[in-house]
């Protein structure tokens, strides 16, 4: 089977969200062959997407909500960035579209997992392919929340949404009236690929799990000085971002290492609560 996989490049959560099904797609089914089309960066997908052999096509689907930081949005910059997209979707379309017929092998079962950028809608309605969404939300109710302009929006994000086959709904999912079947999953989250020891080996790891702990802040990331985790020389922190590593009590994980492989090692994480998280 073919999985082309349509991921929002918003955050770093839908690909992760996204990373633990196909994996344990791939556990189940060797056979299968994927697609990751998407514009999230080709380093976090080796970094998430570890042990899934996958084709990568950079396209950008959708735009989210374009954000000056963590917590504040930006309505009017958003609108501006969705009518650029738009201009641009119909060719990107028949292009991918010319492109994955080519990939296809004969007879070969295809599905395309969204999530949950509105256009892959019209990318599968192009091919004749089904459409499975994956998420716990929509675009379309985050445009209907800000209002003003992005009203148009939303209710064009939901007649795309309706034009699916499935909802994989997850858990703490907002309202998703896109009538379709929906099936819920559990908290998807990818396993661990290494014993702990193996892991303390490996980083040259001294440092007791009661005072070792992990920073990681997602996609957007958090402005920290190396400075600030030497307040606390009895404690050893483990880091994602490569220029907190030139504290002295400070590791950094390299880009084939994932937060959730060197958990085991901490017992504190020090995080913004995500799927990427």
């Amino acid at each position: 089977m073919l999985v082309v996989a349509c991921i929002s490049s918003h955050g770093f959560g839908h690909g992760a969200r996204v990373a633990a099904v196909l994996q344990a797609l791939a556990a189940r089914q060797p056979a299968c062959r994927f697609v990751l089309s998407t514009a999230l960066p080709a380093a976090f997908l080796r970094r998430t997407f570890v042990g899934l052999n996958y084709e990568h096509r950079s396209c950008q689907w959708d735009v989210g909500v374009v954000q000056a930081d963590a917590l504040g949005s930006d309505p009017e910059a958003t609108v501006q960035a969705l009518e650029r997209l738009e201009q641009q979707l119909p060719q990107q379309i028949e292009a991918e579209a010319r492109w994955l017929e080519h990939w296809r092998q004969a007879h070969e079962p295809v599905v395309i997992v969204a999530d949950v950028p509105p256009a892959a809608a019209r990318l599968a309605e192009r091919l004749g392919w089904p459409l499975l969404w994956h998420g716990n939300f929509g675009w379309d109710s985050i445009y209907a929340d800000l209002g003003g302009p992005l009203q148009e929006w939303a209710q064009s994000s939901l007649a795309d949404y309706r034009r699916g086959q499935t909802l994989l709904r997850c858990p703490f999912a907002l309202p998703m009236p896109w009538d379709v079947p929906v099936q819920p999953l559990g908290l998807g989250a990818s396993e661990p690929r290494f014993q702990p020891e193996c892991i303390a080996e490996r980083l040259n790891w001294r440092g007791l799990r009661q005072r070792s702990a992990l920073l990681c802040f997602g996609g957007l990331g958090l402005p920290l000085e190396p400075a600030l985790l030497q307040s606390w020389p009895d404690w050893q922190f483990l880091v994602v971002n490569e220029a907190l590593a030139q504290a002295a009590n400070a590791t950094w994980l390299a880009e084939d290492l994932r937060p959730v492989d060197v958990m085991p090692l901490c017992s504190v994480v020090i995080t913004k609560p995500g799927y990427s998280t």
